[in-house]
């Protein structure tokens, strides 16, 4: 495997439960979504992470599926029609933080599925890539934005 100036690591995460809300296509657009999200929940839940499920290469395809989601404590007891749970498995990822806007980020998606697959010890599994907004785009300038990427991985 080719050495990297990037810092990859691999991570177990057990199995949990997110509140989302599907979209279609509406990626990177998704500033209204996640502001639906929290309107709805801010009154039932603490809010633990902002991730998002990317189901297809948001880049290549106009009608990709992504799933905008928090993690909360506790789970709302009623769900506006809108909502729904959606339980994610335990499973390990290759973890990458991207540094920078959001419009920038298939580029490092692309180049740890490239990783993946230099890799001699994982290949990415079927499911959906997590994205973990670590900051408020409202709060912090573009260019120092971080977002985690988990890239799901099953052992070759």
């Amino acid at each position: 495997m080719t050495e990297s100036p990037y810092q990859v690591t691999l991570v177990s995460l057990a199995a949990g439960t997110v509140v989302s809300i599907t979209t279609q296509g509406l990626y990177p657009k998704l500033n209204d979504t996640y502001g639906s999200l929290f309107s709805m929940l801010a009154d039932q839940a603490g809010i633990l992470a902002i991730l998002g499920l990317a189901y297809e290469d948001v880049d290549s395809d106009v009608s990709a599926r992504f799933d905008c989601a928090l993690l909360v404590k506790p789970l709302p007891q009623q769900l506006d029609p809108e909502l729904q749970l959606q339980q994610l498995s335990a499973q390990q990822y290759l973890v990458f933080r991207h540094l920078g806007g959001y419009q920038r980020l298939s580029d490092s998606i692309d180049w740890l599925y490239a990783y993946c697959l230099d890799c001699s010890f994982f290949l990415p599994a079927d499911r959906p890539c997590l994205h973990h907004y670590l900051d408020d785009p409202e709060q912090v300038d573009e260019d120092l934005l971080r977002t985690d990427i988990y890239l799901p991985v099953v052992a070759c």
